[in-house]
């Protein structure tokens, strides 16, 4: 999030005023811009090697064998500063 959006994010709590860092899933123009984010981040990947949809990322090869693809996009996202939450 723009550092000067976050002042749009304030809310009040009785511990005092909290703004959001990072963009929450809860306002409306979250998803489609984390979809934007998305798909800059893994360009040039998208469709040929993987398919992104909001924080869903499907990778695919021919083989298991040939792990390339998904050391690129792991790649991507390392150098983006982006963490993936895998489900346990």
């Amino acid at each position: 999030m723009a550092e000067g959006d976050r002042a749009k994010t304030v809310f009040d709590t009785k511990e005092g005023y909290w703004e959001y860092k990072r963009l929450p899933f809860g306002l409306k123009t979250a998803p489609a811009t984390f979809q934007r984010m998305m798909n800059v981040v893994l360009s040039g990947r998208t469709a040929s090697r993987c398919f992104v949809f909001l924080d869903d990322i499907v990778v695919y090869d021919k083989s298991l064998a040939d792990d390339a693809n998904i050391r690129q996009v792991f790649d991507r996202l390392r150098d983006s500063d982006l963490k993936l939450t895998p489900e346990e």
